[in-house]
């Protein structure tokens, strides 16, 4: 089940035109927040390839357009899931966590007085005593932790593409006088 817990929306208001007017407004759109999904893909970090969805399908950088009478919606979102936990990392990594994310804490286990996190991505852990201290190197630990800088991709991608978005709405125009 694929979910989308970031969303970016922008609109563009479309007053009384002519339903021909209407479908290029909704064409450019299109073209718009697929650009701006390109882009995001482009800029999202990619140590495991779940995020920019290059996993299996899992999860990934979405886009849609939703029409919604006068006005129209391109909406850009992402989702990530660990497969060990099930958790959605995509908002932590686009809003950052700890002291740079919205609680502006530091981040302190839970359970136990050491957390510990792979230095190295997916190394498993030891089932042994032997391979624990050999894993030692592998692992980093600590009491606390200053959390992730957020890494905006899907800002910087709708950002990156609104740059470019009259220039997408013009041709759809001449095109509408082609006809």
């Amino acid at each position: 089940m694929s979910t989308i817990k970031i969303i970016e929306k922008r609109r563009v208001g479309v007053k009384e035109a002519p339903a021909r007017f209407h479908a290029a407004g909704r064409r450019a759109m299109g073209k718009i927040i697929e650009l701006a999904r390109q882009i995001a893909i482009e800029k999202a970090p990619g140590l495991t390839g779940r995020l920019k969805g290059g996993r299996g399908g899992m999860g990934g950088i979405n886009s849609r357009v939703e029409d919604r009478g006068k006005k129209i919606y391109g909406i850009l979102g992402a989702t990530a899931r660990d497969p060990r936990t099930g958790h959605d990392y995509a908002p932590d990594v686009h809003e950052g966590t700890g002291l740079y994310g919205p609680k502006k804490k530091r981040i302190f286990p839970k359970k136990k007085k050491v957390m510990c996190w792979p230095k190295v991505p997916w190394t498993p852990w030891p089932k042994d005593k032997v391979g624990w201290k050999m894993a030692r190197k592998k692992f980093q630990f600590a009491k606390s932790t200053k959390g992730q800088k957020p890494q905006p991709f899907l800002k910087w991608g709708i950002e990156a593409a609104q740059q470019r978005s009259k220039e997408f709405f013009d041709r759809e125009i001449k095109n509408i006088k082609a006809d």
